[in-house]
């Protein structure tokens, strides 16, 4: 890469690397300390985010090391190694973009898009972030400056539109109960993977014009501050047990917002469409290192050869996405990610800079060639029960059949009550077909009886060949005591498209609640 044809300035470098680092972290953390640190979650924030400020002083450092450009200074300095390092390079960050890729694929099917495959989600986005990836690192820079805002501004809105639901009593749980220590360091690891992004630090800050050190220094408080925040307002929204229930629960937060008055009821829609910009700055920034690796190593100038390289890394992707729905797969991913993969993130980068300034370039080749049968030996003998936590068998699931928009039939409310082998449910569904203008939808009512509402829907689509949407739902009506609605509290929070800020009419006692607040003290463990 010719550094002369692609300086940033000091803004468009801060906006990228920002929307790189947090777009991911900030919805997997309150999920990873949770899960890992129990109730002493806190604690692990803390000292997960200490390692998080060494290891992206430590990427500042080494890229301030490398004014030439890491890919430069390895092909400078590293012997015949260097075409090692650019082959492993290149396959680390096309299997991090792939796996980032194939996990928003799965969030966006999950709540938008239930009618399509993961593949017809993956595959367009992937073909998207190449082009992305295509541009130079100055285009790249442009880009996110301007869709910076974007990103920004969605986040707010949840932020003002969900500030009466926070409850600073759910994040005391973490400072007022006990944990064991393993479980905070396993916490506090995993914070410092999820944030493992600050190594594209090494490639974009040799671009910037204007060298300051306190630029980065503002980069890594912005990114500290987003992180605690967001944290802090995740727990408090949905508390401990709801967040730590899912590794997709912190994005219940969008369904949980909604606009005073009622005037919308579901925010998930517009801020996941806005959460995507983020997604697409660190996937093409992983796959924008990928090319300048397969550059690199192949020594492309022709379009040609350019063209080649996007096709291959395209394959590349895709194959490492088939290869996640295997078992065997998965284990020795998780093995290297957990073990191998931040490790190498270091250790390369310091032999890099240690041959660059003792000039020995055979004790350097010696050092890749340790580094990477440690590697090796840790992936084959490690043990993938930590990653277990994060993965639960999502990669692996069976593809279910999701029905099209014409085949669906929409839920405005649900009554249910409790019967001797579950539940008596009722749902109140619009009658499209007879619509003939405003007010004039009919309703139908459908009577099922079984164990779960998952189970009841499955039924309605069985005898009707119709999928039933939860979507528009306004209202759910429960003639049952708080303990026997407590399991399908639990369900309806992992369920998707089900705005949790509609209310919830108890019967029994004629009180009102909003689902929301139902969910979270059913995990919770507390009376309604």
């Amino acid at each position: 890469m010719n550094l002369a044809d692609g300086k940033i300035s000091k803004r468009q470098w801060f906006r990228m690397s920002y929307l790189e680092c947090v777009t991911i972290s900030m919805m997997m953390i309150p999920y990873i300390t949770l899960s890992l640190a129990g109730k002493y979650h806190v604690l692990a924030l803390v000292v997960g985010l200490a390692f998080v400020v060494l290891y992206g002083a430590l990427m500042l450092y080494l890229a301030d090391f490398v004014p030439c450009g890491y890919i430069n200074a390895i092909r400078n300095h590293m012997g015949w190694t260097a075409g090692i390092l650019d082959v492993l390079y290149a396959l680390r960050y096309l299997l991090r973009a792939t796996l980032i890729a194939v996990f928003f694929s799965m969030i966006l099917q999950r709540y938008l898009l239930q009618s399509f495959s993961v593949w017809w989600i993956f595959l367009p986005f992937l073909g998207i972030t190449l082009y992305g990836a295509s541009k130079s690192m100055e285009g790249r820079a442009r880009m996110f400056e301007f869709l910076f805002g974007w990103m920004v501004v969605p986040l707010i809105l949840i932020v003002v539109f969900s500030v009466s639901n926070i409850d600073i009593g759910a994040i005391m749980q973490g400072i007022t109960s006990q944990s064991e220590v393993s479980g905070v360091f396993k916490g506090a690891y995993a914070i410092l993977l999820a944030l493992s992004p600050l190594e594209l630090q090494l490639y974009s800050c040799p671009c910037v014009k204007e060298k300051d050190r306190m630029g980065g220094i503002w980069l890594l408080v912005w990114i500290l501050f987003t992180i605690v925040f967001s944290y802090l307002f995740i727990v408090a929204i949905l508390g401990y047990g709801w967040t730590a229930s899912d590794t997709t629960a912190s994005f219940n937060v969008m369904e949980a917002a909604s606009f005073p008055g009622g005037a919308v009821a579901r925010l998930d829609y517009p801020v996941m469409a806005f959460w995507i910009i983020g997604v697409f700055a660190v996937v093409s920034g992983y796959l924008h290192q990928t090319r300048d690796f397969l550059y690199s190593l192949c020594e492309v100038k022709q379009k040609s050869g350019r063209v080649v390289t996007f096709v291959v890394m395209f394959a590349g992707a895709c194959l490492f996405a088939y290869g996640m729905q295997f078992e065997s797969a998965v284990k020795y991913g998780m093995r290297y990610f957990l073990y191998a993969d931040l490790a190498i993130g270091i250790v390369f980068p310091l032999i890099v800079m240690w041959v660059k300034t003792k000039k020995r370039v055979k004790w350097g080749i010696g050092f890749v060639c340790l580094t990477v049968l440690a590697a090796i030996g840790s992936v084959l003998i490690g043990d993938e029960k930590l990653g277990r936590q994060f993965v639960q068998n999502d990669f692996t699931a069976i593809e279910q059949k999701k029905e099209t928009l014409e085949h669906r039939d929409y839920v405005q409310e649900m009554q249910v009550e409790t019967v001797k082998d579950g539940y008596q449910f009722t749902f109140v569904i619009a009658d499209i077909a007879g619509y003939e203008g405003e007010n004039s939808i009919n309703q139908t009512l459908y009577h099922v009886q079984a164990e779960n509402l998952e189970m009841a829907a499955a039924l309605y689509q069985r005898e009707n060949e119709r999928q039933l949407d939860f979507g528009h739902m306004k209202q759910i009506a429960a003639d049952m005591t708080g303990q026997e609605i407590h399991p399908l509290l639990l369900e309806l929070g992992h369920r998707s498209g089900i705005s949790k800020s509609i209310p919830v009419m108890m019967e029994t006692d004629g009180a009102k609640y909003i689902l929301r607040e139902m969910i979270k003290a059913a995990y919770g463990r507390e009376s309604l």
